[in-house]
């Protein structure tokens, strides 16, 4: 299952944070302003992780937009830093 989200702000750093856990993997795509990055990681540990940075992108100062693409069994986002 695939889901997309997206999120027009502006400024030139933006920072996505989200969770690991024990039982699953992290494998999605995110796609700063039509650049895409993919982001695959396997399971946590031992014990579930919080506040993990998935994806750092920089861009010159003004609008643009984030959308994330889940192409794994979950996708848990703690926060957003802009």
């Amino acid at each position: 299952m695939s889901w997309s989200i997206s999120d027009d702000g502006s400024g030139t750093n933006i920072q996505v944070f989200g969770q690991r856990l024990p039982a699953d993997h992290i494998n999605a795509t995110f796609n700063l302003d039509g650049k895409n990055t993919t982001y695959y990681k396997k399971n946590a540990e031992n014990l579930p992780q919080h506040q993990v940075t998935i994806f750092f992108g920089h861009a010159s100062d003004g609008s643009h937009t984030l959308v994330i693409t889940n192409h794994g069994q979950s996708l848990l986002l703690d926060f957003f830093e802009v």
